[in-house]
């Protein structure tokens, strides 16, 4: 059986939290997502509960445990351009809400069968014999210098663009084409989404004793308590997925 455990936290510095995360009912096949929101105070907030709300109904409607894999990706493609196309639509009817958008990771698991959507630096990581594995690339512009190999991953966790995406919900209005991968799980595996304030700051090594940790205390919230510690510069979110 899966079980999902889940925080979010404003952090140290921000005054509102505009990350937004969900999960699926009990008793449906297992799915959970985390946003983190861009573009203000109220407009950040408002992205990411949208793109929260709208890929929930579409989820818990839309999911069956016989689905295949393209009957999965189809729905959540579908799921993620109206999701964006509702956000883009509200900035043209409040113009004091241009500019908002969201970044998403999205995790559906069927049997032992990983969907994962994503769009921006929100990730998703896999633990498993106490190593963490980054399962997605960000959409960032630091993500590009490293890929051109003109700084490396730990200049890219100081540079000054590192908060610059260049993926995301809400944006524009042409399709976000986000990226989708598909994993094979085994059964002591752990799954971790997460917003960037996690993993901008939680060294990856980390991740692994944390999320136990938390999985033996059946509270995520010590991922929050670490990210804080290492100076809590944004808001924090995280779902972690495993069975018991």
């Amino acid at each position: 059986m899966i079980k999902m455990l889940t925080v979010t936290h404003v952090g140290l510095r921000r005054p509102t939290n505009q990350d937004a995360l969900a999960c699926s009912p009990e008793g449906q096949l297992p799915w959970a997502l985390v946003c983190d929101g861009m573009g203000g105070h109220a407009a950040g907030n408002i992205a990411s509960q949208m793109a929260c709300t709208g890929l929930s109904k579409a989820l818990e409607h839309g999911l069956r445990p016989d689905m295949s894999e393209r009957s999965v990706h189809l729905l959540l493609d579908t799921a993620v351009e109206n999701a964006s196309s509702a956000i883009f639509q509200r900035t043209l009817a409040e113009p004091e809400l241009q500019g908002m958008g969201t970044t998403l990771v999205a995790a559906v698991v069927q049997g032992s069968r990983l969907y994962l959507c994503h769009a921006g630096d929100s990730r998703a990581y896999l633990l498993r014999q106490g190593q963490a594995f980054a399962l997605t690339k960000d959409h960032s512009v630091v993500q590009q210098l490293v890929d051109r190999g003109e700084i490396t991953p730990k200049q890219a966790k100081t540079h000054p663009k590192r908060h610059y995406i260049t993926k995301a919900l809400g944006v524009a209005d042409h399709r976000v084409a986000p990226d989708y991968n598909v994993y094979d799980l085994q059964q002591d595996d752990v799954v971790l989404l997460c917003s960037d304030g996690l993993h901008g700051l939680v060294d990856q090594s980390e991740l692994p004793d944390l999320c136990h940790a938390a999985i033996a205390a059946d509270s995520a919230d010590g991922l929050a308590e670490r990210a804080s510690q290492m100076g809590g510069s944004d808001n924090i979110s995280a779902v972690l997925i495993y069975n018991v």
